[in-house]
């Protein structure tokens, strides 16, 4: 008996250290057989089991952490295994399988066994806040900070629970107290950031800044940086903003969109743009073209936030625009002169000149074009046909300036210079040549390849189809990701309504993308619900290709694409627990009859998100739309550019011209998809709320782009904690005709 004695205490804590160390490099199968030797033993050393099963809960190995830790309990405690420590480590177990009844039992076995345990109430009031029992999660917040004050958990998450409950000055109050302790560590700077975001902008920026800084590759904080100049929109430039931006544009992390106000309002405060800004608003005033010293435009240019944000965001300012349209213009004009350009003044040309490039392909051309550039263009092309390129600064020059004003994968002779010049230079301008013309050509092999799921013959779907054939919407760059969990948990999250409680969703949900574009909805989906699997369809080859290149580009691998109409969709055969459709109804021909289709695949239980366009917030949109129907405007590219010249020099009080404020203005597709479009339906709240009706479905909730609509909300109507009630949303529109501008997003059911 000694003997098998001494061999298990040399086997049974090597199992317990060899599966430690596999759930350590996430060996998660690798470590099942030690551990179910280590459970089916007699082993009475409690400690070997807490904490092969915190291995097991940090490798995510929940269910094992939990038989663990239940043999833990069966054994003594001792100092190092209180029994009130494995209550805890259960509670969190059930806490992340989102069973927060069972969290919130052992949690409470725990605290008796140790009433002054704060961690234990700590995440005991996360388990009450999940099932929204908010008094019982503060009550226990606020006890934890009595018995643990300079926790910096307990301390934050006690002034995120006031500021939820309404009690931010507490909150505020409460940190700031603490503000000396904590001035180096982010988190902490944050939570007062956000506290003070919607008081004092400025003074918030000041927050997510030092933050920033001091952990200047953490994403979250380089986002909430980036998303404070949306909301501080006075702000123009301080010292060290330039830095700052080039280390948010330098993060692929970073959603750089937040940034696509300030970047033209900081390039604007510079003293040689002030010079030159009231003759860019005068030619923009009077849709003249403009003349500004040749080295002043370089000069003002040559700015590495500019080169930068070129490459990464649509700049949407008409300055902005008029000034690289100017550029363009005279250097094509210095490139195809007999002038010799110095080797230094080349150079220089050529790093504005290739940034702009890919920004004009990306845009798509959609800067104004006199008949002497297209003169000067036609006769570049006729050369390099002719004569080809070399490996000079000159060709490289004539091949950039070329690219500005035509897609390059459409040129044979482009395709063949593209081969020679691109060995030879820079990473910028290799990645213009793949930008610009490798890309485009990927997608033009995938196109042939893109699955016909169902047939497309109503007439109004082929004109829509005909239309993002020629023009792909949108043509995006980047898409940051934001982290992942489980639909079912996301929903409980935003969703007041279901009252915290995750739907029960498979844990595999089969999601539909009806009217996919190109690729940023099933995508950005996908990369938040790994678990699911996403079948994205659209009327559009060109969208899917591009939708597709993308997907295999971000290694994205539960996405299936194809071609399909709405209407058409009951054919597949096939329902969904999940239906997304944002940006579609509204351009079918009946969008009543499109939205029953997608009740009909949708399975009893599922859940679908709604986009629509908003008749109050679109004022501007029909204003531009009707001007375009006056003048007689075609949707041609020319006719576009004209088009836009017209709305920006029209008065400031015409509501046309409000379109301008709109990031779709400043590229071709968008452009076309914002007032050209050849079908658009709107709607209101009203209106929706009979569509519900006659549907049979519930609505859940909206999706709301910024958080001070929802604080404004609840300020008028505290009584709809929900945030249900369509009468009130159609007052509160009518009061803040701009809360849906972009459009109406919503979640409903189908009622039970």
């Amino acid at each position: 008996m000694q003997q098998i004695s001494r061999q298990n205490t040399e086997k049974y804590p090597k199992l317990a250290i060899t599966a430690t160390k596999l759930y350590s490099k996430n060996k998660i199968k690798e470590a099942e057989k030690p551990v179910a030797q280590l459970l089916k033993s007699d082993w009475d050393n409690a400690l070997h089991f807490f904490q092969t099963g915190i291995a097991a809960y940090n490798a995510r190995a929940v269910d094992v952490s939990i038989r663990l830790y239940e043999k833990a309990l069966k054994l003594p405690e001792t100092k190092l295994t209180k029994h009130s420590d494995i209550y805890l480590a259960l509670g969190l177990s059930y806490a992340a399988q989102g069973n927060y009844h069972e969290a919130i039992r052992h949690y409470d076995i725990g605290f008796e066994l140790a009433p002054d345990n704060a961690l234990i109430l700590n995440n005991r009031s996360l388990s009450h806040k999940y099932l929204n029992n908010t008094p019982q999660a503060l009550q226990d917040l606020r006890l934890a900070f009595s018995i643990m004050p300079d926790n910096d958990n307990i301390l934050l998450n006690l002034a995120n629970m006031l500021e939820a409950t309404g009690s931010s000055d507490e909150a505020l109050q409460i940190l700031e107290e603490k503000l000396p302790l904590h001035q180096e560590k982010p988190e902490f700077l944050v939570a007062v950031g956000k506290l003070k975001k919607l008081i004092n902008p400025v003074e918030a920026l000041l927050f997510f800044r030092k933050a920033a800084h001091l952990e200047p590759k953490n994403s979250r904080y380089l986002n909430l940086y980036a998303d404070i100049f949306n909301i501080n929109r006075s702000l123009k430039t301080f010292d060290g903003l330039e830095h700052d931006l080039l280390l948010l544009l330098s993060n692929d992390a970073v959603d750089w969109k937040k940034l696509s106000w300030v970047i033209p309002q900081h390039l604007k405060a510079d003293p040689l743009f002030k010079e030159v800004q009231p003759l860019l608003a005068q030619a923009i005033n009077e849709n003249a073209d403009i003349n500004i010293d040749f080295g002043k435009t370089a000069q003002i240019l040559t700015n590495n936030v500019l080169l930068a944000a070129l490459r990464r965001i649509r700049l949407s300012d008409p300055e902005l625009e008029k000034l690289l349209e100017l550029f363009r213009r005279q250097t094509l004009i210095a490139v195809a002169s007999d002038i010799e350009l110095n080797p230094a003044l080349s150079n220089l040309l050529l790093k504005i000149l290739t940034p702009i490039a890919e920004y004009c392909f990306v845009s798509e051309y959609v800067f104004s074009e006199s008949v002497y550039e297209s003169q000067i263009i036609e006769k570049l092309l006729a050369e390099l046909e002719d004569t080809g390129l070399n490996s000079s600064v000159e060709s490289v020059l004539k091949f950039a300036i070329t690219c500005c004003y035509r897609q390059p994968h459409q040129t044979a002779a482009l395709i063949s210079a593209a081969k020679k010049l691109k060995l030879k230079n820079s990473d910028d301008f290799k990645g213009m040549i793949k930008r610009t013309l490798s890309e485009p050509l990927v997608e033009r092999d995938i196109q042939k390849n893109v699955p016909k799921l169902t047939a497309i013959s109503d007439e109004i779907s082929l004109s829509v189809q005909e239309q993002y054939e020629e023009n792909p919407y949108p043509r995006w760059i980047h898409f940051p990701f934001q982290g992942s969990t489980n639909i079912a948990t996301h929903l409980a999250t935003i969703l007041p309504v279901l009252g915290a409680e995750p739907p029960a969703l498979p844990k595999n949900p089969d999601v539909l993308i009806a009217g996919c574009g190109t690729g940023k909805q099933p995508i950005s989906t996908a990369m938040a619900f790994p678990s699911s699997k996403l079948l994205a369809v659209d009327l559009s080859v060109a969208s899917i290709a591009y939708a597709i290149r993308k997907t295999k580009e971000l290694k994205i691998g539960n996405i299936d694409y194809g071609q399909a109409d709405i209407m058409e969709l009951r054919n597949l055969n096939r329902k969904f627990n999940i239906i997304e459709c944002a940006g579609v109804l509204h351009h079918m021909n009946d969008p009543l009859a499109g939205w029953q289709v997608l009740c009909d695949i949708l399975h009893d239980d599922g859940f679908m998100l709604i986009g629509l366009y908003s008749e109050i917030g679109r004022q501007d949109i029909v204003a531009a739309r009707e001007f375009i129907k006056e003048n007689q405007y075609s949707d041609s590219i020319e006719d576009i550019r004209l088009c836009r010249k017209s709305l920006l020099s029209l008065k400031n009080g015409h509501l046309a011209k409000q379109v301008i404020r709109h990031s779709d203005f400043y590229a071709t597709s968008p452009c076309r998809d914002l007032i050209f479009h050849v079908q658009e339906h709107r709607f209101t709240v009203h209106q929706i709320s009979k569509a519900l009706e006659t549907l049979g479905l519930e609505f859940l909730g909206f999706n709301l782009p910024f958080q001070h609509i929802e604080e404004s909300y609840k300020n008028l109507y505290p009584d709809d904690v929900n945030l249900t009630n369509l009468d009130n949303w159609a007052s509160f529109e009518e009061k803040h005709p701009d809360t849906f501008t972009a459009m109406y997003k919503f979640w409903v059911r189908k009622k039970r």
